[in-house]
């Protein structure tokens, strides 16, 4: 049953622009949870991780700033990354990431993420700060506290503080492991609305430099299980393909696909969209500036 928070909001938006929240509350039942009507809108990671069907845990880069922070750990110096996503081909269905982070060597990285979904008269944003550091040769940690910020026109503004952590521990320069949690302390945004914990677990698994595997299962702490895989592989020097696959176990199936560009040694552009079989296509697209190591 929706909250009654929820309700009112539809109700809002519905009535201010009826074809597009139809939409948007199709979206709520088919996800089977308030996907639009809470904080779980900002689960945007960015065109990399929606390529890969939103598989995050292991990343090594400046995307970890929206997934697992303890990625951050493992950079070698500054890295940024912008990155937009059109849910559902649906231009008032928009997300926005930005991060910056930048490592201070054996003081840890630090880094910035914002985010922002939604349009002027309802959306929602996430202010986040975040430390990461090494606690051996093979394992980093990571932490970030996050502002949220909701704003519906003519009814103000709601905020909340949480936070979320993760660890990410390489058993060898194939298999690496990675854990995330967010929001683990649960939080209520309203009487009837809360910030949802949401648990990760991925592993990533280097076939040759060229080809990586991966799989991750999510778990809301109200919902079902998503159970993730994907496949990324790179041709050419310049150039890498991504593949994925999520589902619920219970009806729900979405599919991700997309590329890597390499313009020149710092900088890379992704282009991805997510696939749902109910709701169509999710384009994003990214441009990173970085520092690391990482070829895919």
């Amino acid at each position: 049953m929706l909250p009654k928070f929820d309700i009112f909001l539809y109700f809002y938006l519905m009535i201010k622009n009826l074809p597009k929240y139809l939409l948007f509350l199709m979206a709520t039942f088919v996800i089977q949870k308030s996907v639009f009507a809470q904080f779980s809108t900002l689960e945007s990671f960015g065109a990399k991780s929606n390529s890969l069907s939103t598989i995050s845990t292991t990343f090594k880069d400046i995307n970890a700033a929206y997934t697992n922070q303890a990625g951050l750990a493992f950079i070698s110096g500054l890295e940024g990354n912008l990155s937009y996503e059109n849910r559902f081909l649906a231009l008032d269905l928009s997300a926005m990431n930005f991060a910056i982070a930048k490592k201070f060597g054996n003081l840890g990285s630090f880094g910035l993420c914002i985010k922002r979904f939604g349009i002027s008269e309802f959306n929602e944003m996430l202010f986040g700060l975040s430390y990461a550091r090494k606690i051996n040769s093979n394992t980093g940690i990571g932490i970030q506290i996050n502002a949220y910020n909701l704003n519906i026109e003519n009814y103000g503004n709601k905020n909340a503080i949480s936070f979320e952590a993760g660890i990410l521990h390489d058993f060898s320069n194939k298999l690496s492991l990675g854990f995330h949690v967010s929001n683990p302390f649960p939080i209520k945004y309203t009487d009837d609305t809360d910030i949802p914990t949401i648990v990760s677990i991925g592993a990533e698994y280097n076939i040759s430099e060229n080809i990586k595997l991966f799989g991750e299962v999510e778990k809301h702490i109200n919902y079902g299980f998503f159970v993730k895989s994907a496949i990324a592989y790179r041709p050419i020097s310049v150039f890498a393909i991504y593949l994925g696959f999520k589902n619920d176990l219970n009806g729900y199936a979405d599919y991700g696909m997309g590329a890597m560009y390499a313009a020149t040694s710092n900088i890379k552009i992704n282009f991805g969209t997510s696939y749902n079989i109910t709701l169509g296509l999710s384009p994003s697209i990214g441009i990173t500036y970085t520092s690391s190591k990482e070829l895919l």
